[in-house]
């Protein structure tokens, strides 16, 4: 390999009388003698002095100096130290004081971080490579090595803050060495620089890529794969994370021999700028000097892809990234122009647009980025018609009044292309916009390994950033979930996170998660080298804000109450409750979309729905408290969903759908209405809604949660809706398996009704009472109150209450009374009226009873046909409780026709289907079954445990057998009594009756799978 490095440049220029190193070990020469100062405060000053161009405080160095003592007393020390100083360097000149500030002459002395700083600003421009290694070359270790003040943490924090930003400045130089060279295949040169920035930074993926490209460039495959194993080694020891994906295709394509040409684009974006070939008949490609990303861009490269291809086609002629405020659009937009470039005969042109406020002002500000002396729209005009150019817009949302301006340039200069950032389309003529989203987030609920976890593109981020300012902190399995969770209550915002990541610094993942309740107030304190609004995320949304007319500001705020996504009918009951402008709500709304402050959906079918960021709609919501009418906007949001969803029939298959899709601004309502007073009606009638929901879905503890809040909250309250409520409540209170709570509701509604002469209550409440009584075993009560049920229904013809009561009491009757010929009878007359009213999910339960009966009867094909039909429209509807019931009875048919270990999947099926309130009810029966194909088998010691499991869960419900079943389950134990001893079935019965229903199910899912001990 070619010699490229230099020896270390410390020799300062001839004129200087002072030459100070202050990287590696700091070190202060006069020619060739070292100056020795003999006290540790002195040299502090001196390197605090050298290190800055410009005059420093005195307050700021009796800070860094005396951080506890009293100003006064630290301005006289520093006098006595100054004092002392001039009269230890070799001229006292060396030190220039004013009144407030101190500052060394740089005329006569020599600072290697200045030099350095300037060498790789200029390389750059001047394209002059032997400059920037002579410049990477005065890096000979870290600033301020070894060097500290141990009574003064302040000026120890300093140095370590000014360490690391030399340390990624000296990192960035090296990165646009390598990529020089690369572009000059000067591999050998390349790879040196290369080895010597993963010697100061071994974690930095992307340079080990960059080698392995290199040494398969430089025809060395075998050191190229060896590269891959050393970085998979650097990083599961100091991260526990494996490569990116992008890493390991690198690998694969070296393998496979497919990596053979130079990697079309720059690393980090940092290319070093190459003189090209001049392009045909014209003059070389020249483009001033893109901003240096101050980092890698991650978890963007299809979109950054999509970005290239678009705007090196001749068609796209402006391409606008669109995306909320903190999403990383300017950082997109600075990568894709240094990626696309070079592809431009005179190169590219950045304009940041944020300072300006005035639109008029754009043009000048273009003009002038482009070296132009005159300003005016002609002038620039006529610039640029003759060039083959990308202009980077930056920052445009607030000058979208300036697309005209635009469009003249484009009309003017057919070869230029512009790329524009903004929050909001521009509206031009020929406009393509690119939506930049919040980075991909981890799915909470399935969370993969952690080496898999880092590579999600919020999760890299936030780690990447997190290590930059902590080098310890490390992604492990304590830490996982939270950071995860992290990156999900961030919306996956890349300012969000990198704003958390600083804190993360100082605060535990737990306790951030803790804090980010209030996320906008901790999420402050960005890069100092950031632009104010980007310092932290409220000031990032709220320049957002200020941007909106009144009328959208108002409407904004109003949104801030929607919480997930909602549909343009509720943005209009909304809009029409609370009044506005006119202005009509799609226009409001589709003015807050151009701005990226709400985003659009839409799904397969076509329907458009509503989302706002939670950063962002927490920002609303502060807004519309400070203007002081969120009560009224509340009130309308909640009866606006009341009034959207009231009318719903809840017997067509995609009302529990429906509901779903709006659950979350209908739990907000329901709140609404129950922190209130005067409100128990509205909160009766939206429970009584939520409640069909809630038990078709099976989410009973939450269904019980909110009823009985509801009728605490309606004590005062006699209703007909209050009477529904607690006949709703002891449902609930039923199936979670609390008979005695359930019992005293049932009568209470009961009572209520017979009180107000209520008759479809009444029949409701002695459904349930009857149900109570027939788990309870008393099958005389049950039977009453059912007959007494059916009667009242009738009598008012209440199709869904004849058919409940129909169905209950055919259960009752060929339960408990064995009357199996009038039960089915009454499970015929509740198809009957539930196919007459559009009734599936009452339907589907009398087809899946039925079909139980048919089945254990010995009318096997019949059952068959039933429970076929019941299961799927229960899947249709996703009603997850009745579709538990129908998979328990096709065990039991599978059974009767022998077909064991079917059987034994249709019971574990059916306790997967209904994990929560349904599972009580349907494992006792589950595990019998189970028991039984164990049996059948030869696995009778296992049966009997099961059987034990399945009597003890029976009397802590209790959940009764029916008359029906008993045979089957005799049949059972006749089976297991044949294959075991009396004294070793009761051992593992009284074994089974230890164990939890979740001990039992686990070890059956475990014999079902694997049947042979």
């Amino acid at each position: 390999m070619h010699t490229m490095l230099l020896a270390p440049v410390r020799e300062a220029p001839p004129a200087a009388t002072l030459q100070i190193a202050l990287f590696g070990s700091p070190q202060l020469h006069t020619g060739q003698q070292v100056l020795a100062l003999p006290r540790k405060q002195l040299r502090a000053v001196v390197f605090r002095l050298a290190s800055s161009s410009q005059p420093v405080a005195r307050e700021q160095l009796c800070f860094l100096l005396w951080p506890d003592t009293p100003e006064a007393t630290a301005r006289r020390y520093l006098t006595v130290l100054l004092n002392q100083l001039r009269q230890a360097l070799p001229i006292p000149e060396l030190l220039l004081a004013q009144h407030d500030a101190i500052q060394l002459d740089h005329a006569q002395a020599s600072v290697d971080t200045i030099v350095f700083s300037q060498a790789i600003s200029a390389a750059p421009a001047s394209r002059n490579m032997t400059q920037l290694a002579q410049a990477v070359d005065l890096y000979s270790g870290p600033f301020l090595d070894g060097f500290s003040l141990p009574a003064s943490l302040e000026f120890d924090s300093w140095a370590e803050q000014e360490r690391r930003s030399w340390e990624r400045r000296y990192l960035d130089a090296l990165a646009l060495l390598v990529d020089a060279y690369t572009a000059q295949r000067e591999y050998g040169q390349a790879i040196e620089v290369a080895e010597r920035a993963l010697a100061a930074d071994e974690l930095a993926e992307e340079m080990h890529r960059r080698l392995i490209e290199l040494y398969d460039l430089f025809g060395d495959r075998s050191r190229a794969l060896r590269q891959f194993e050393r970085c998979v080694l650097v990083l599961e020891r100091e991260l526990g994370v494996s490569p990116l994906p992008e890493t390991r295709e690198l690998y694969e394509s070296v393998r496979d021999g497919r990596a053979t040409e130079p990697p079309m684009r720059a690393m980090s974006g940092r290319a070093l700028a190459v003189p090209a070939a001049p392009p045909p008949g014209g003059a070389p490609k020249t483009h001033p000097t893109l901003p240096v990303a101050p980092t890698p861009l991650i978890g963007r490269a299809e979109l950054l892809a999509q970005a290239d291809a678009m705007l090196i086609d001749p068609t796209v002629r402006l391409l606008t990234l669109c995306g909320p405020g903190g999403s990383g659009k300017t950082r997109l937009g600075l990568q894709i122009a240094w990626d696309i470039a070079d592809l431009f005969a005179h190169g590219a042109v950045f304009v940041a647009l944020a300072p300006l406020r005035d639109p008029a002002f754009v043009v000048q500000a273009v003009a002038q980025a482009c070296g132009l002396k005159q300003d005016s729209l002609a002038a620039l005009s006529e610039y640029l018609r003759e060039k083959h150019m990308l202009l980077v817009l930056d920052n445009c949302e607030h000058l979208v009044t300036a697309g005209p301006q635009i469009a003249a340039l484009l009309a003017a200069a057919p070869d230029l292309h512009i790329l524009a950032t903004s929050r909001a389309a521009l509206h031009v003529q020929g406009e393509h916009t690119l939506v930049v989203p919040p980075l991909p987030l981890p799915d909470l609920a399935h969370l993969p390994e952690n080496a898999l976890l880092a590579t999600i593109p919020s999760m890299a981020l936030l780690l990447a950033r997190t290590h930059a300012v902590n080098a310890r902190f490390q992604l492990n399995d304590e830490n996982a979930a939270e950071l995860a969770e992290i990156c999900v209550r961030l919306d996956g915002l890349p300012l969000a996170i990198e704003l958390a990541a600083a804190r993360l610094k100082l605060l535990a993942p737990r306790d951030m998660l803790r804090r980010l309740d209030r996320r906008l107030a901790v999420l402050t304190n960005g890069a100092r080298d950031l632009p104010n609004r980007q310092q932290t995320l409220r000031a990032m949304i709220d320049w957002s804000y200020r941007l909106l007319d009144h009328d959208e500001q108002v409407w904004f705020e109003r949104c801030g109450v929607f919480v997930g996504s909602w549909s343009l009918a509720t943005v209009e009951s909304l809009h029409e409750r609370l009044g506005h402008a006119d202005t009509s709500a799609l226009d409001l709304m589709s003015a807050l979309a151009d701005k990226s402050l709400i985003e659009v959906i839409t799904s397969d079918d076509g329907d458009v729905r509503f989302r706002m960021l939670e950063t962002i709609r927490e920002f609303a919501a502060e807004q519309l408290h400070q203007r002081g009418s969120p009560d009224a906007t509340h009130q309308a949001h909640a009866d606006a969903f009341l009034a959207l969803v009231e009318p719903w029939d809840f017997n067509v298959p995609e009302w529990l759908a429906n509901v779903e899709r709006e659950l979350g601004n209908l739990r907000v309502a329901l709140r609404w209405y129950l922190n209130h007073d005067g409100e128990a009606d509205r909160a009766l009638a939206l429970s009584l809604v939520l409640a069909r929901f809630w038990y078709w879905r099976d989410w009973i503890s939450e269904g019980r949660w909110w009823l009985e809040q509801v009728i605490a909250h309606s004590a005062q309250v006699r209703s007909a809706a209050r009477a529904d409520a607690v006949n709703w409540t002891g449902l609930f209170a039923t199936v979670a398996g609390d008979p005695s709570a359930a019992l005293e509701l049932y009568q209470e509604a009961l009572q209520l009704a017979r009180d107000l002469s209520l008759l479809k209550p009444r029949a409701n409440a002695l459904l349930g009472l009857g149900t109570i009584h027939s788990r309870q075993g008393d099958a005389a009560c049950a039977k009453a109150a059912l007959e007494e049920s059916l009667a009242v229904a009738r009598q008012i013809a209440l199709p869904i209450q004849v058919s409940n009561a129909c169905y209950m009491l055919a259960n009752i009757l060929i339960s408990q009374g064995g009357d199996i010929e009038r039960g089915i009878a009454l499970y015929e007359e509740c198809l009957v009226i539930t196919r007459q009213h559009n009734m599936k999910i009452v339907e589907s339960m009398a087809l899946s009873a039925l079909g139980q009966v048919l089945a254990l009867t010995g009318d096997l094909a019949r059952a068959d046909a039933l429970l076929t039909q019941a299961f799927r429209q229960q899947r249709e509807m996703n009603a997850t409780m009745a579709i538990g019931w129908t998979l328990l009875y096709f065990g039991l048919l599978r059974y009767q026709q022998a077909q064991y270990q079917q059987a034994a999947q249709h019971f574990l099926e059916s306790l997967d289907e209904a994990p929560q309130g349904g599972a009580h009810s349907i494992a006792p029966a589950a595990l019998e079954g189970i028991a039984g194909v164990l049996s059948m088998q030869l696995q009778p010691e296992r049966a009997a445990r099961l059987l034990g499991t399945a009597e003890a869960l029976r009397e802590t419900g209790p959940v009764a057998r029916s008359l029906l079943e008993q045979p089957l389950y005799e049949r059972i134990l006749t089976s297991v009594r044949a294959q075991l001893a009396a004294h070793a079935i009761a051992a593992a019965w009284q074994s089974g009756r230890g164990l939890s229903a979740e001990q039992a199910i686990a070890e059956a899912r475990t014999w079902v799978q694997r049947p042979r001990a």
